[in-house]
C-alpha cells in the first residue's frame, strides 16, 4: 500500500483557471509591461507540485473542487473568555495590642526611691507602672538611675556607696570607692559602661562598672558642689547641679573625656541672682537637643517652682509646668524636686516635694498625678 502514496499533490484545473480568470480582470484596468494573459499563464504554470513528505497547506486539503470565494466557510468566532476580576482580600480591622505592663527588667515603667524621713522608714527603690500600678520593691536604695534600653540601673545607699544591679533588683554589686568618697548620687552611661555622680566636696566620681579604677573629677578650689548629674546621649558630656558657697545652685556641663574638664554654665542664671531662683535637677533629653531642670524661687514675696526646658541650640527656655506657692501638709509650700524624661521624649515625670508624689507632665501642657503614691524622693523613666 506503500507505493501506491502518490509522491506529489496536483492542484486541479477549476482551481488554476480561477486565479488566471482573477489575475486578468486586476491586471486590465492598470498598465504594465505583462499582459494579463502572460500573467495568468505564467500563474498556471507555477509549480502546483508538493515535495513529498511536507505537510499540505490549508488550501491543499484534499477537497479543492469544493472551494470558491463564494462557498469558502465563514471562519468562526472563537469565544473569549470572560474577564477574570480579582477581588481585593478582605481584611478584618484588629485593635492594636496594648503597650508592655512594665515588669520587673522591663523597659516601660518608672523607678522611685521611696520612703518618709520623718518616720525614719528606710528608702527603697520601687518600680511601678506609669499609671501607679504594679508596685514592686527591688532593693533598699536611693536615687535610681535607669538608662533606656539597659537591663541594669545605679542606686546609692545612705552609707556613701554606689551600686549596680539587675532589673529585677537581683545580683547588686557595689562599685569602687576612693577613700573619704562618699556617693550622693549615680547616674548610669547611656551604654552602660560607666556611672558619674557627686561623691564628696567639690568633686565628681567616673566608675567604669566593670570595676576599674575610679577617676575623681575635682573642682576644687572653686568651691563647686556637684549635686544631681545626667549624661547625655552621647555619652561625652555630664550635666549637673552644683551649689556655689554665697550663690543660688547653678546648672554646668563637663566633658568627661577631656584630660582636665572644667564646667561651662548652661545659659540660665548668668546674673547669679537670689530673684532668679535656684537651677537643679537637669534631665538631658533621649535626643540630646534639651535639657530640662527644676527652677525654684522661695522668696518673701514670691514663691514658685517650675519644671523648664532649655533647648541648647536657641537658649530659648519653656515652661512646662508650674507651682505657684502651693500649701503643703509638710512643709512650707509643694515644689518640684526631681524630674525624668519619658523614653520617647514626649513627657516628663516629676517628684513634688512636699506632697512626695509624682506628677507626669505631657509637651501639650496636660498632666496627671500618679496615684497612690506617697513617699517618693527621686525618679527615672525607663
Amino acid at each position: 500500500m506503500k507505493d501506491d502514496i502518490p509522491t506529489t499533490n496536483t492542484i486541479d484545473a477549476p482551481l488554476s483557471r480561477a486565479v488566471a480568470l482573477l489575475a486578468e480582470s486586476a491586471f486590465s484596468s492598470a498598465p504594465s509591461s505583462t499582459s494579463a494573459p502572460a500573467v495568468a499563464s505564467m500563474l498556471s504554470a507555477t509549480s502546483t507540485t508538493q515535495p513529498a513528505g511536507e505537510e499540505m497547506s490549508p488550501t491543499t486539503t484534499g477537497r479543492s473542487e469544493d472551494w470558491s470565494p463564494e462557498t469558502a466557510p465563514a471562519t468562526p468566532e472563537v469565544p473569549q473568555p470572560a474577564p477574570i476580576i480579582e477581588e481585593a482580600p478582605t481584611t478584618t480591622p484588629t485593635t492594636p495590642a496594648p503597650p508592655p505592663r512594665a515588669t520587673r527588667g522591663s523597659l516601660n515603667g518608672l523607678l522611685i526611691s521611696q520612703g518618709n524621713q520623718l518616720t525614719s522608714d528606710p528608702w527603697t527603690v520601687v518600680a511601678l507602672q506609669p499609671d501607679g500600678t504594679g508596685a514592686q520593691t527591688l532593693t533598699p536604695g536611693l536615687q535610681p538611675n535607669w538608662q533606656s534600653g539597659h537591663a541594669k540601673f545605679a542606686f546609692t545607699t545612705t552609707d556613701g556607696m554606689a551600686w549596680i544591679a539587675n532589673g529585677d533588683g537581683s545580683e547588686r554589686r557595689a562599685l569602687p570607692t576612693p577613700p573619704g568618697a562618699h556617693w550622693e548620687q549615680a547616674s548610669l552611661s547611656p551604654d552602660g559602661s560607666r556611672v558619674v555622680g557627686p561623691c564628696g566636696t567639690a568633686a565628681l566620681c567616673l566608675t567604669p562598672v566593670d570595676g576599674a579604677a575610679t577617676r575623681v573629677i575635682n573642682f576644687m578650689p572653686y568651691f563647686l558642689y556637684p549635686k544631681t548629674t545626667t549624661w547625655s546621649p552621647d555619652g561625652h558630656r555630664v550635666a549637673f547641679q552644683y551649689d556655689d558657697v554665697g550663690y543660688p545652685t547653678n546648672i554646668a556641663v563637663i566633658n568627661v573625656d577631656d584630660a582636665a574638664p572644667w564646667p561651662q554654665d548652661l545659659p540660665l542664671n548668668q546674673t547669679k541672682s537670689w530673684s532668679d531662683g535656684a537651677y537643679r535637677s537637669p534631665a538631658w533629653s533621649p535626643d540630646g537637643t534639651s535639657i530640662a531642670f527644676v527652677r525654684t524661687v522661695d522668696q518673701i514675696t514670691t514663691r514658685q517652682s517650675t519644671v523648664e526646658v532649655l533647648d541648647l541650640a536657641s537658649g530659648s527656655v519653656k515652661v512646662w509646668a508650674a507651682l505657684n506657692g502651693e500649701p503643703s501638709d509638710l512643709y512650707g509650700s509643694v515644689k518640684f524636686h526631681s524630674v525624668a524624661w519619658s523614653p520617647d521624649g514626649y513627657a516628663l515625670v516629676a517628684v513634688r516635694e512636699g506632697m512626695d508624689d509624682l506628677v507626669i507632665i505631657h509637651q501639650d501642657g496636660t498632666r496627671f498625678n500618679v496615684p497612690g503614691i506617697h513617699g517618693a524622693r527621686s525618679v527615672s523613666w525607663f
